[in-house]
């Protein structure tokens, strides 16, 4: 492994005083003071490629400052039109940090314009390996003419960029993505053009010898949309709790300093649509540095989802040790099953996870029943909320067991779980990689042919409209593919 870290942003103004941002202000997160908990760290990163969907729309989302590309290209060279092969190299983080035009001399300003205007566009989301995009997009002629003066070359945009570091394979290779059919089709086509032009026609043809022509304003109305393209309280709070255990270890060791420590930490973060962050601590009143840096650091390996193209958030987070303790009863050697069930079921009501599982794999090895796999699943998504490859391992011998009867009215609420969250998370964010995953799971639950799936059908066909697959959606057979995401 090696440690990848993304470019160094210049010096900006701190957390917080950017006009454009979102301020969460948060009630003081208790933690207890066990030692135990999911942490971050075991969280692997996101393995698989990046979505096509998200590499399409990386392009797509930069349609405007390709059609300005073309017109002022298109002004020196009347016929220019056709299709541009290119490919894009991203970062692991999914910068664009690279854009090769092929047959440069047959394009040429456009080419130069095309290639300082894609770099602005971003994947979001972070993948251990950098991505090569190919792909084609088709400039063609709308018939207007060509414009009196040259329009303005489009200017880039600038994005916040990604901070940090993460672990990466050293070796990692290129994951190769070729999209067959040109991505996207831009025209030339100017709607003041066209009305100055129609209004200069008019005029003439009036018999009018000056004709004034005075700019139209049009004020385009859009529908809502559902998704926000941001981050909220609620994907906050759950991701934060993905490393509830170094934040318990936190606690637990300033107890063995000083026996009650006390006093909320008060945390600022500042997120960004890449998901990494920047934190310190706005005030303490705990009187231990060592706690309140381990608390911080805690804070800071938290990464959160990518958001679509939201603004920066701004995080205020006390955090403080929970009064109460909570107790996971043991279990003697040789303990009826009984025992060790509630055992088993206390553990997993008091956060200890991993205790949990331990106890019902147990279980499970002398009764492989439904049920019994029903309760891995439930300790496997509390040990490792994030979800993923072990918990879904388990789901798969789940699902194997054909769940009928009662053991289906308890395994598909867990099942439709798995896919609920990635799904709830990417369609307010509008990350496709998550809408991805979560397509996957509801795929994979309906593969089973189980009984009652109705509602995973609609989930599905949820997902997929949201990653523009409506065709899909359609074929499901759903009359109503909005059901609510918690």
């Amino acid at each position: 492994m090696t440690e990848v870290c993304a470019k160094p942003a210049k010096r900006g103004p701190p957390p917080g005083s950017s006009p454009k941002s979102k301020t969460y202000d948060f009630t003081a997160i208790e933690i207890p003071v066990v030692g135990y908990g999911p942490r971050i760290r075991e969280m692997p990163p996101l393995a698989r490629p990046r979505s096509p969907s998200a590499l399409a729309n990386l392009v797509r989302e930069r349609r405007a400052a390709l059609h300005d590309c073309y017109r002022w290209a298109r002004w020196k060279r009347h016929d220019l039109a056709g299709t541009m092969t290119l490919t894009l190299e991203l970062d692991h983080f999914g910068s664009v940090s690279k854009v090769d035009v092929a047959d440069r001399a047959r394009w040429g300003e456009l080419a130069t314009c095309v290639a300082d205007a894609l770099p602005a566009a971003s994947a979001r989301s972070f993948v251990p390996r950098p991505t090569r995009l190919t792909t084609s997009i088709t400039f063609e002629l709308s018939g207007q003419a060509v414009p009196a003066r040259r329009p303005g070359r489009p200017a880039g945009l600038t994005r916040t960029p990604p901070a940090g570091c993460v672990l990466a394979p050293a070796d990692a290779t290129v994951d190769a993505v070729t999209w067959a059919s040109p991505l996207i089709k831009v025209d030339d086509f100017d709607q003041a053009q066209d009305d100055r032009e129609r209004m200069e026609a008019e005029c003439k043809a009036s018999g009018v010898r000056r004709c004034r022509i005075s700019p139209i304003i049009r004020d385009w109305v859009s529908s809502p949309s559902i998704a926000t393209g941001d981050v909220d309280k609620s994907i906050i709070r759950s991701h934060v709790k993905y490393n509830l255990g170094a934040f318990s270890a936190c606690f637990v060791a300033a107890q063995a300093r000083t026996p009650a420590p006390g006093g909320e930490i008060k945390l600022i973060a500042e997120l960004r649509p890449d998901g990494t962050s920047t934190v310190s601590v706005e005030s303490s009143q705990s009187g231990d540095a060592a706690l309140d840096e381990c608390v911080r650091t805690a804070m800071a390996e938290v990464r959160f989802p990518a958001a679509l193209a939201g603004p920066a958030v701004i995080v205020y987070m006390p955090f403080a040790a929970a009064a109460a303790t909570p107790v996971v009863p043991a279990v003697a050697p040789r303990d009826t099953i009984a025992n060790i069930e509630a055992a088993a079921k206390a553990a997993l009501e008091a956060g200890d996870a991993a205790t949990a599982l331990r106890r019902y794999v147990a279980l499970a090895k002398g009764d492989p029943s439904c049920q019994r796999q029903v309760d891995v699943v439930r300790a496997m998504a509390a040990l490792r909320p994030w979800i993923d490859e072990p918990v879904m391992a388990a789901a798969a011998d789940l699902l194997a067991l054909a769940p009928t009867g009662e053991c289906l009215a308890e395994a598909l609420p867990v099942l439709t779980n798995l896919a609920v969250r990635p799904h709830s998370i990417g369609a307010k964010t509008q990350n496709a990689e998550l809408l991805e995953i979560a397509v996957e799971r509801y795929q994979l639950i309906l593969q089973a042919n189980l009984a009652d799936t109705e509602t995973v059908r609609a989930f599905l066909a949820n997902a997929l409209i949201q990653l523009g697959r409506k065709d899909e959606a359609t074929a499901l057979g759903i009359e109503a593919a909005h059901p609510k995401l918690q």
